[in-house]
């Protein structure tokens, strides 16, 4: 329900209600029809009037009760007395309930001093229009039970008397204007301003689809602007005004949980109001795009969402420059999701709505950059990426390059219609492209080659025909390509090998050429010809390249009755030699492998048949497996059938575990109302999931019923069912690894796990989704909850009544109303647990007790929650990561009780809410962690990555992922240390020793003098110095200048990457440390460019630190360069190193040998310090690329660093390239450096 902040005095006024209702009866006038004006109060309008004078009422003003009718007041006025419950002009069908009136216009009238205004009831296709409503005492402009009308043009002010009439408990009689069950209205250019309450109050409770559509409405100095209760279908909100509200400028309430609806905010201006926009309902999204507003005043509780989207215009290109019309754009988020697709307007505009970030539970979770993707039949694809962060849109340009007979193609290329060429066709660029031919051909004159792919790896292409060319495909030195589906005809040669190795052609067809498929190799090679309709006399290999022949087997596995087994591994072996050649794990779909039936080099034909095809199907509980030789020869591609002997049950609707070890088979099953009404039962799932009836789901419908005692069932997992597992009067019941999805949402009693009348339970490691509770239990007692999860509930995730002596613990609780909610019960502790994303964690009702701990402050008891509002509060004054102290005295921030959270203690009193002053649900230990306010999701936020390195003077490489350990470490336990836990039980040692000038080992040894494993990963924690550190700034070689288009190079508008700043761990590994094992572990550290203040070797466990020690790493201060290169995104960081003076000295004796640098370091001892940098990339003797930086004048004592990004052409610089580099001392040369690059 609603509330307001504000502080508003209130007058209370004692009326005597006989006396009112005599007021009220002395007032009373007889109503008459009324066909022209003037009318009198209270009349009924039965024909289109006009007004032509004032109107001032008593009671209610005028009435239309009959369609096709025009009320036009030409701006008189209809004037109450400020007495309640009558209406200036209502419109409703007074004779029938069922049926509305329709076509009536109110305009130019205004309305004041009554209770509403004016009202429409059951009213369709009307208008209210041009009307100033002003001094109402509830309601100004009120809709009930209407659609498609159209307010427009109206002005409603000061409604609702503040000092008569509080509204805080129904909202509809407090708003300026109320949509209460109304849909597909139009409100819009209204001035709704200076009204006590709710501006515009919109409401809708019936089923209809359709929302309201809000424009250009300014609401100004209400409380709030906007309220939105529930909603069935999509509002809109556009090109409005909201300001200086109380309150909210839109606000979203919790007036009925089960209702849904989204709202979307369009190109609107918020400006000072308490809140922009607040949601505290559950499951409802509010998308503000293109809008003016301030990011710190949104709010959003656990379970909704606020988007917030900006328009990006996409502007694409020829390579002339000229609009290109029809592209296909894709633009995809930061988890790679495409999220809209947009066809290029004849100007080459293509415009998206994209979101920069979504706010839940007040967490900013950003969904950048976005990546675009263009595409047109004819032209290379193209991509661009764009980060949305901290904008209001943004603008980018894409250029697609038309593709002709002979051109180069350096991205993936789309046919759009046949190729005719009289010389070479396609040559491929770079390595990774994709051509996909559409089924059209490739046609020569019998001359030149139609695709030639050298040097080039990684190349796919499809879907093509290629005709009447010397060489249809040629391959030279080319590796690891893939063609698929294409047909070679009346070529000279076909397909040619060259040096090239591990290529393969799937599903295509060569004929009618001199040699279909023509290899040769100076070393040895071998590539695939796979389901191919190529004649095995027509394939020539010559010098070391052998040519296999391969086909498809598709293994059909069935177990017991010819029941499908999904899951397993199939493959297939050379028989002769029993050498594995194909092997594929499995989960529903058929396995296919691909099999060799011989290959073809200079020595002639080897055949591999017969062929060894097996399979195994491996459980927890068993192994099977079979196997077949078939003769691939004689079958070309084929598929063949395997079975088993599986040792489990198939069960069917009713059925009856009764064995006291039961194994349930494989796969899914269409069951319910199974049962378990024997004692001393096991019932083991073999990656089995039963399943409901189809359709809506039968609410009656029981998935398991559970009355034996001493029952144990896990591994299984039930869908679609209002009750998965039912336990009645059964005692001692274990539940482990089960898991629970789409049950009965929305249904009261429904739940994943429904237990009464029980007794001594065992309940752990359970997923469950989607239901209306995950687990409830009445009347039963001494029941254990463990390392659960529970997400996705209506009412409450886990629900105890009438229970007691329960253990919660090391469970999640996500998404729900309620976490937990108690009625009646008593000794319950519930520690160790995480909670997310609720309407209230724990709700306590009809029954507190003072035996329920949540935690106490006594030692060694376990201690604490965590709680997603409970965070950067309360102090941890003996660090076991527990608050036990408040902040400060003012914080008031401990223990977590209501007074810290409203998310806890509720106690629902004779069926209404309240608050007790015992019996509060107190956590005396939750958990202390840090806020966290913003989430880059996916790869956004993150420098670089993708790109190679090249470096000298020491410069590190790229951020490379983590080694796997060269040996696996086997887990002999099955308990972990969290980090908190593992502090308590770690020794660790460290020495360090210089290898190498930019490398120092790390010796560390760690003790585990736990029980428990340690799972620990390295890494650095370190502070640097600040160096002097420039960028240049070169605004004549910025991107889409006539210098960077001349030279293919631009610099880049963003800063370097910086990862050669610091140092890394050249080997970080996962350590698992048994419990009591000591280990020695040898780290290499490699420097970074910026010598570090202080450096720390940390070992974590799941992000969290263990321990953490400083080490010594000697500081090597030298002068040189550096190259960082992205080719991902066609980027190059240059770093110049220049060090300090002191260290002059040493440099020089160094130089010599060209230890550091590989450059000549000579007279430092210049009285100038000025010092240029010159670079330059060449390919061969020509140079590309030029510029020269500075002079740059250096204190003595400081380092100096130069840092550059560039932004170069693929096509430009595409192959091997050279970057040399030279600083110059006082116009002398005292560093040369060469970096060769090969470029894509």
């Amino acid at each position: 329900m609603y509330s307001k902040r504000g502080v508003v005095m209130k007058l209370v006024v004692v009326l005597l209600f006989i006396a009112v209702l005599t007021v009220l009866a002395s007032n009373s006038v007889s109503a008459a029809d009324c066909s022209s004006w003037p009318c009198s109060c209270g009349d009924t309008i039965s024909g289109d009037i006009t007004m032509s004078s004032d109107l001032e009422c008593d009671g209610n003003g005028l009435n239309i009760v009959a369609d096709e009718l025009t009320l036009d007041c030409q701006n008189y006025a209809i004037k109450g007395n400020g007495s309640a419950s009558f209406i200036g002009i209502n419109v409703t069908n007074v004779t029938s309930q069922v049926s509305s009136l329709s076509a009536i216009t109110v305009k130019n009238c205004n309305v004041s001093q009554f209770d509403t205004g004016i009202e429409f009831y059951s009213t369709n296709n009307s208008i209210i229009q041009n009307n100033t409503v002003f001094n109402t005492s509830t309601r100004g402009i009120y809709l009930h039970l209407v659609s498609n009308n159209t307010v427009i043009n109206n002005t409603i002010e000061y409604s609702k008397d503040t000092l008569v009439v509080d509204c805080d408990d129904d909202l509809l009689d407090c708003a300026a204007m109320s949509l209460n069950s109304s849909n597909s209205n139009f409100i819009g250019n209204n001035t709704i301003s200076n009204n006590y309450e709710v501006g515009i109050y919109s409401r809708q409770l019936n089923d209809d689809p359709s929302g309201n559509n809000f424009s250009d409405n300014t609401l100004t100095n209400n409380s709030p602007g906007y309220l939105f209760h529930s909603t069935a279908g999509n509002n809109y909100v556009v090109g409005d005004t909201i300001s200086n509200n109380l309150d909210e400028g839109i606000y979203v309430d919790n007036y009925d949980q089960l209702s849904t609806q989204d709202i979307y905010v369009i190109n609107t201006n918020f400006t000072l109001n308490f809140y922009d926009v607040r949601v505290s309902a559950r499951e409802r999204n509010v998308t503000i795009i293109n809008s003016s507003f301030n990011r710190t005043n949104i709010s959003v509780g656990s379970g909704s969402r606020v988007y917030v989207q900006w328009y990006v215009d996409i502007n694409v290109t020829d390579a002339d420059g000229s609009a290109l019309e029809g592209v296909n754009i894709n633009s995809y988020d930061s988890l790679s999701n495409l999220v809209e697709t947009n066809i290029s307007s004849p100007t080459g505009l293509s415009q998206f709505t994209l979101t920069e970030y979504y706010r839940d539970d007040n967490v900013n979770y950003y969904l950048v950059p976005h990546t675009f993707t263009a595409t047109k039949n004819n032209y290379t694809e193209n991509t661009t990426s764009i980060t949305l962060l901290n904008t209001s849109g943004a603008t980018s340009n894409l250029s697609l390059k038309e593709i002709g007979c002979g051109d180069s193609v350096y991205h993936n290329f789309y046919f759009g219609n046949n190729y005719s060429c009289d010389d070479a066709a396609l040559i491929i660029g770079s390595d990774n492209i994709v051509i996909t031919g559409n089924d059209y051909s490739l046609t020569g004159t019998g001359t030149s080659t139609g695709i030639n792919i050298s040097e080039m790896d990684n190349v796919t292409i499809g879907d093509l025909t290629i005709q009447n060319f010397s060489e249809g495909i040629n391959f030279y030195r080319s590796n690891n390509s893939n063609i698929t589906r294409v047909f070679l005809f009346n070529n000279t040669l076909g397909i040619v090998f060259n040096n090239s190795n591990n290529n393969s052609i799937f599903d295509s067809v060569s004929r009618n050429n001199t040699y279909d498929v023509y290899a040769d190799g100076i070393t040895e090679t071998n590539n695939s010809l796979v389901n191919a309709s190529i004649g095995i006399d027509n394939i020539t290999s010559i010098q070391n390249a052998s040519v296999f022949v391969k086909w498809y087997v598709d293994v059909n596995i069935t177990y017991n009755d010819g029941l499908s087994l999904s899951g397993g591994t199939a493959s297939a072996f050379i028989n002769s030699t029993g050498e594995l050649e194909s092997t594929t794990s499995y989960r529903f779909e058929v396995p296919r492998l691909i099999v060799s039936e011989l290959l073809k080099n200079v020595s002639g034909v080897s055949y591999l048949t017969p062929n060894n095809i097996s399979f195994i199907y491996t459980t927890s509980t068993q192994n099977a497996s079979n196997s077949s030789v078939i003769n691939i020869s004689e079958t070309n591609s084929t598929e063949i059938n395997l079975s088993v002997i599986l040792d489990c049950v198939s069960p069917a609707i009713d059925y009856n575990f009764s064995n006291a070890t039961n194994t349930v088979c494989p796969g899914t099953f269409d069951v319910y109302d199974m049962i378990i009404d024997t004692d001393n039962v096991v019932v083991t799932c073999d990656d089995t999931e039963f399943t409901g009836p189809n359709g809506p789901i039968y609410y009656y419908d029981t998935g398991l019923t559970v009355t034996g005692e001493n029952v144990t069932v896990e591994g299984c997992t039930f869908s679609r069912y209002k009750k998965g597992i039912y336990v009645n009067e059964a005692h001692n019941f274990t539940l482990n690894g089960t898991k629970f999805k789409s049950g009965a949402k929305s249904v009261s009693d429904a739940a994943s796990v429904y237990v009464e009348n029980s007794d001594s339970g065992v309940y752990k490691n359970i997923n469950s989704t989607d239901n209306e509770m995950s687990m409830y239990f009445y009347s039963s007692n001494h029941m254990s909850i463990t390392t659960s999860i529970f997400d996705d509930g209506g009412t409450a995730l886990l629900r105890l009544a009438t229970s007691e002596n329960f253990t919660i613990t090391n469970n999640t609780f996500s998404s729900g109303y309620y976490g937990i909610w108690l009625t009646n019960t008593d000794l319950v502790s519930i520690y160790h647990n995480t909670f997310n994303s609720f309407s209230g964690y724990i709700f306590y009702s009809d029954g507190i007790n003072d035996n329920s701990v949540f935690n106490t402050s006594v030692s060694d008891y376990p201690q604490g929650n965590a709680y997603n509002d409970y965070c950067d509060k309360g102090s941890d004054t003996n660090s076991d990561g527990y608050a036990d102290a408040v902040t400060s005295i003012a914080a008031a921030d401990w223990p977590y009780n209501k007074s810290v959270s409203d998310l806890l203690n509720t106690q629902i009193e004779d069926g209404y809410i309240g608050e007790t002053t015992s019996g509060y649900i107190t956590d005396y230990g939750p958990k202390i962690q840090a806020c966290v306010t913003e989430v880059f999701l996916g790869s956004g936020g993150s420098a670089g990555g993708g790109g190679s390195s090249s470096s000298s003077a020491g410069a590190s490489a790229a951020v490379a992922t983590p080694a796997t350990p060269s040996t696996a470490q086997k887990r002999t336990s099955t308990n972990i240390y969290t980090a908190t836990e593992a502090k308590e039980f770690i020794k660790q040692e460290i020495t360090t020793q210089t290898t190498d000038e930019r490398t120092t080992e790390v010796v560390v040894t760690l003790e585990n003098t736990g029980d428990q494993i340690m799972n620990l990963f390295p890494d650095l924690s370190q502070e640097s110095n600040d160096p002097f550190y420039i960028v240049t700034k070169k605004t004549t070689g910025y991107k889409d200048s006539l210098f960077s288009r001349m030279a293919g190079m631009s610099y880049s508008d963003d800063s370097v990457a910086g990862r050669l700043l610091e140092a890394r761990i050249l080997n970080p590994e996962e350590i698992i440390l048994q419990p009591g094992e000591k280990i020695e572990q040898v780290l290499q550290i490699e420097a970074g460019l910026v010598a570090p203040r202080e450096i720390r070797i940390q070992f974590t466990t799941l992000g969290e630190v263990v321990s953490e020690q400083e080490v010594e790493i000697e500081e090597e201060s030298v002068s040189g360069t550096a190259i960082d290169v992205d080719q991902d995104n066609s980027l190059i960081d240059m770093y110049a190193i220049i060090a300090p003076a002191e260290f002059y000295e040493r440099i020089l004796e160094e130089a010599s040998s060209n230890s550091i640098t590989g450059g000549a370091i000579t007279d430092f001892f210049s009285q100038k310090n000025e010092y240029l940098l010159e670079v330059n990339i060449n390919r061969g003797k020509t140079t590309l690329f030029s510029d020269l930086y500075g002079p740059y004048t250096i204190k003595e004592a400081q380092t100096f660093i130069f840092a550059q990004q560039l932004e170069y052409d693929p096509e430009f610089y595409v192959g091997n390239v050279s970057i040399v580099t030279k600083i110059f001392h006082n116009g002398k040369e005292i560093v040369e450096n060469e970096f060769p690059l090969v470029l894509r």
